[in-house]
């Protein structure tokens, strides 16, 4: 994976094409910087919820660089279609 290596550590739970996996959201196709956003917000505390506690770590050790980087490759991948053909909701255009 790309990124600067920053995203294999996403793809232990949010699967190999960061499409999802379970009740864990689909990544794929997202807007950069919505990524980013929620990056910052994890890092700094803004989400703390007890399923956000991975996310918590993993974030707490990137630079803005590697969220930049890994923001910009995830957006790149083909979001999950939904059952309708559709792309997943948030999904960049």
């Amino acid at each position: 994976m790309q990124g600067d290596g920053a995203v294999k550590a996403c793809a232990l739970c949010h699967g190999l094409q960061l499409q999802g996996l379970g009740p864990i959201p689909s990544l794929a196709g997202r807007s950069p910087n919505y990524l980013v956003r929620e990056m910052i917000l994890f890092k700094t505390g803004g989400r703390r919820n007890p399923e956000a506690l991975p996310m918590v770590q993993e974030a707490s050790g990137l630079t803005m660089r590697e969220m930049l980087s890994a923001a910009a490759y995830i957006a790149s991948l083909q979001p999950k279609a939904r059952g309708d053909g559709s792309e997943v909701a948030g999904a960049r255009k």
